[in-house]
């Protein structure tokens, strides 16, 4: 049975509610850009102190501590286009994992996909009636 069909006839939308498993966590791109432009602001703050500092005596330790602050941040952007990157591979796993289930769920045997489903879904005996003979009698 196509698993189109069986979500069509249960008002189902997504086929993890159909099988009673998590929803896939929405795309991370948008927070990581966030961070990445937090992460520019700062080494552009500390850039610009830098070389506002640079003109003035007495401020060896303020300097020193600005090129602290430059040393922890360099490369955070790349890290954080490491991790947009894994997050994507993640997602593009689990996709593929997504479509060889649904893949295999429409070629098993009813008596095996009715018992995959989630048993709270309406119409399921409209779908399966051989599994709901004696209820429904």
């Amino acid at each position: 049975m196509k698993i189109d069909d069986i979500k069509a006839a249960t008002g189902v939308a997504m086929s993890e509610r159909l099988f009673s498993v998590p929803d896939p966590i929405t795309w991370q791109c948008g927070k990581i850009d966030k961070v990445i432009e937090a992460i520019r602001s700062i080494e552009r703050a500390i850039s610009k102190t830098e070389n506002e500092l640079k003109y003035l005596e007495g401020v060896e330790d303020a300097l020193s501590s600005n090129s602290d602050a430059e040393y922890h941040t360099w490369g955070l952007t790349d890290k954080m286009e490491e991790i947009r990157k894994a997050i994507e591979g993640v997602r593009e796993w689990g996709e593929a994992w997504k479509h060889l289930a649904k893949h295999l769920a429409e070629h098993v045997p009813d008596q095996v996909l009715h018992y995959m489903i989630n048993p709270e879904l309406p119409e399921l005996d409209k779908l399966f009636p051989q599994f709901y003979e004696n209820e429904n009698a």
